[in-house]
């Protein structure tokens, strides 16, 4: 997703404001959305990579991505500091499936696909951020609560009514 907003910034004609294709990235992100709610997203589109920043005993906290590594483990695969692994979110317990490259992936069912919709905005955010565009403000488009997306200015914030309907994670994550 991240890599498609940068294509559709660089699609625009170079004298036109970055800003001007917001538009057209926020109807993407809502048909993500909407893919992702029908189950027409792949499973090989929805793993996600993630680098081990350090050794898995040092992982205090059970991320999604130490479960996926943690799981490896368990198949004698073993993963030091640096390396990348991928995942898919799933429902229930664990809630990951690590993904080594080999075998095949769960029933499209089994992808956790909430999870993948609240992740779109925190993706989204990443890129959009240099515009002053957080991860509420896009849940805020795509959840179907928003109405025009606003302008970057220095200083912008969301008003208070707004804020009830953004997940608190997202509000954290500005």
């Amino acid at each position: 997703m991240q890599q498609e907003i940068v294509t559709l910034f660089t699609a625009g004609p170079p004298d036109q404001p970055l800003a001007s294709c917001l538009p057209v990235v926020v109807a993407r992100l809502r048909q993500h959305v909407a893919d992702l709610q029908t189950g027409q997203v792949p499973l090989a589109a929805l793993l996600i990579s993630q680098n081990l920043s350090r050794e898995l005993a040092a992982y205090r906290v059970p991320s999604p991505a130490t479960r996926a590594a943690r799981q490896l483990e368990q198949a004698c695969q073993t993963l030091r500091p640096g390396q990348r692994m991928r995942f898919l979110n799933t429902r229930g317990e664990p809630g990951v499936m690590a993904w080594d490259g080999s075998g095949t992936l769960p029933a499209v069912t089994a992808a956790d696909r909430e999870r993948y919709i609240r992740l779109l905005p925190r993706a989204a955010g990443t890129v959009l951020s240099p515009l002053g565009i957080g991860a509420a403000e896009i849940w805020w488009q795509v959840s179907g609560w928003g109405q025009q997306l606003p302008l970057p200015s220095p200083g912008m914030a969301l008003q208070q009514s707004c804020r009830q309907h953004i997940p608190t994670d997202l509000m954290l994550s500005q």
